[in-house]
This record gives structure tokens, C-alpha cells and sequence, in this order.
């Protein structure tokens, strides 16, 4: 009898490895394969984001922040990205679409909306590149280096200025997972909105504007530049946004590629707010 259940156990515990599953402080954790893989889910809750967001910063600096009363489970199937889970004991399912990459293909970005209705969906993504992307547990990741890449959702509670971080560490390349399992493109216009969430909720510390001519081919014809600085996870982040400022009939096409023009376009198009763009340490 003792062989016949030790055998039985051994059936069940290949049965588990085959299907993918790993249990994981009492969580399933799927992934696009349903693969093996680790999870590690932090969170951490800024009750009101202030004026210039100071208070955005890292479990260095505010681990005040972090907090063990929200249970969270990510997803990914097709080109679906989800959490489920609790706050505050309240269920919440979370889910998005893939909508684009950013500039270097280390971040994707889905447009993602809450199911209750009780949290706008600030920001969904899956990362990697760790070391160069904005990350709450920033000090938790660099303790833990076989981390890989994360699943990550923003969260704020509808008719608040209540931030909810949610970051899901793994030791599998979920980017590159992904992107074998799913057509991936890259909208420049897409990838800078849904980037630049932080811009919705509090004020840049430092703003320039500045009128800039074109070549002289192109006459009548300048670029107003809104160069914004803003807090970002302890760090700072540029934002840089070019209006167009016609007179007569000239015009201007943004997507020409001759030779004159090239230098000036680069210079003026909207920063890539990326893993590895446009922010300083």
C-alpha cells in the first residue's frame, strides 16, 4: 500500500510539472506557455500623489509605501494581459489588450481597464531590462538578480489621487516570451501616451519652451518645443513635445526623410520615455 501511494504521488507530482504549474504563496501563476516559471508580486500603495510627485520614489526611499494587504495574481494568455485579485478585501480583475512596444522592443504596452469599475488603469505592462526601467521595488530587484523581467499594473481608485503599484517579478524573459507567441508592432505615437501616464497626475519641476525655425526650404513655418522635466521613481524624466506653427500655405511633412530635414526631425520629435530612454539616474 505505502508503494502504491508513493507512486501515485509521484504520478500527480509529473502531472503538475507537465501541465506548467507552480504554486506560489498559494497562487497559480500562468504564463503564455503555461510554463514553469517564478513569481514574486510586490506592491505598494502612495495614498495621494503630491503636486510635483515627490513622494514617487523606491522601496529606498519610501518604503513606507509597501504594503502586504493586497493579493495579487498575474496572466498572460494570448495577447491578453490580467491580474486578479484582492485590495482592501475587495476582488478586482484587471485585464488589457496589447497595443504596442516601445522604442527599443524591452517594454509592452496594453491598454488595460478594471472589470469593477472601481480603478482607473493607470499603466499595464510587461518589462525586462530591469536595470534601466522604472520600478517602486527597485532595491528589492537589484537584491534578487535572476529576476528577468516583470508584469506590472498602476492602479488609481476612482475620485483619488491614490496610487496602487503592482510589480510581478519573474525569472523567465517574459518580453521575449511574448513576442514568440504573439505579433508584436511599435506605434511611436501609442507607446509615448501610454508612457507618459505620470504627466495625468502631477506637475513637471521644470518646463521650457522654445521657438524653433525650420530649414529654410520650408518657409513661414516654426516648431514651438515643450521640454518638461518630471519626478520619476527617485529619478527625474523628459518629456519633449513639438507643436507644429504654420502661417499662409506652407506645410510641413512630418514623416519626410530628405537629407536637409533629418537632423532637425530627431531633434524635435517626442522623446522616447522607455526602458533605456530619456530618463537619468
Amino acid at each position: 500500500m505505502k508503494r502504491f501511494q508513493a507512486l501515485l504521488l509521484l504520478a500527480m507530482a509529473v502531472m503538475l510539472t507537465v501541465c506548467g504549474v507552480k504554486l506560489i504563496q498559494g497562487q497559480r501563476v500562468l504564463t503564455q506557455t503555461e510554463a514553469e516559471t517564478d513569481i514574486r508580486v510586490k506592491t505598494a500603495v502612495i495614498d495621494e500623489i503630491d503636486e510635483y510627485g515627490f513622494n514617487l520614489g523606491t522601496d529606498i526611499t519610501h518604503s513606507e509605501y509597501i504594503s502586504e494587504e493586497i493579493k495579487a495574481t498575474p496572466s498572460i494568455k494570448g495577447n491578453t494581459l490580467s491580474f486578479k485579485g484582492t485590495i482592501q478585501k475587495k476582488e478586482f480583475h484587471i485585464s488589457g489588450k496589447f497595443i504596442t512596444t516601445n522604442e527599443n522592443g524591452n517594454l509592452l504596452l496594453f491598454d488595460g481597464s478594471d472589470k469593477s469599475s472601481r480603478y482607473n488603469v493607470v499603466y499595464l505592462s510587461i518589462e525586462r531590462a530591469l536595470d534601466e526601467t522604472g520600478l517602486f521595488f527597485r532595491d528589492y530587484q537589484r537584491s534578487n538578480p535572476d529576476f528577468k523581467s516583470m508584469m506590472k499594473v498602476i492602479l488609481n481608485p476612482v475620485d483619488t489621487k491614490t496610487l496602487i503599484i503592482i510589480e510581478a517579478f519573474s525569472t523567465d524573459d517574459l518580453v521575449f516570451t511574448y513576442k514568440s507567441n504573439n505579433a508584436v508592432t511599435y506605434d511611436s505615437d501609442k507607446a509615448n501616451t501610454l508612457q507618459s501616464w505620470f504627466a495625468h497626475f502631477y506637475s513637471p519641476v521644470a518646463s521650457i519652451n522654445e521657438e524653433v525655425p525650420t530649414p529654410k526650404m520650408v518657409s513661414d513655418y516654426s516648431v514651438l518645443v515643450h521640454d518638461r522635466t518630471y519626478n520619476y521613481y527617485g529619478s527625474t524624466i523628459r518629456e519633449g513635445i513639438d507643436d507644429e506653427q504654420t502661417t499662409g500655405n506652407a506645410f510641413f511633412d512630418r514623416d519626410r526623410t530628405d537629407p536637409c530635414c533629418m537632423g532637425k526631425l530627431s531633434a524635435l520629435s517626442l522623446l522616447r520615455l522607455a526602458a533605456g530612454f530619456g530618463h537619468s539616474r
